[in-house]
């Protein structure tokens, strides 16, 4: 996991639970040891949307992303793997690429 993302689990958990900046640097780098020689690969809600503006002129709800996300977390195959195309197929799928009707 990127290091990015360690900083933004350090400062929300430093956020949450008033954390001094030493316990801080001991989530930081307890987090680091924990993902040694791993990763994981991070989509986000604001990625999804964008997805969907771009190819189908739509933007989704922040609720609409996460149910993208959810499915693709519950359905992953590990060998077709997350790409933009299993993102636009999966809004396509869940049927989110046209508006709602009003």
């Amino acid at each position: 996991m990127d290091s990015q993302y360690f900083k933004v689990m350090v400062t929300t958990l430093t956020e949450a639970l008033e954390l001094s900046p030493e316990q801080a640097r001991t989530a930081h780098e307890a987090l680091a040891a924990a993902w040694h020689n791993k990763i994981a690969l991070v989509w986000t809600a604001e990625q999804v949307i964008h997805l969907g503006e771009a190819h189908f002129d739509r933007r989704l709800t922040a609720d609409e992303a996460r149910n993208v996300l959810d499915y693709l977390r519950e359905n992953y195959e590990a060998s077709a793997g997350v790409s933009d195309e299993t993102v636009v197929a999966t809004i396509e799928g869940l049927g989110l690429s046209t508006p709602p009707l009003e």
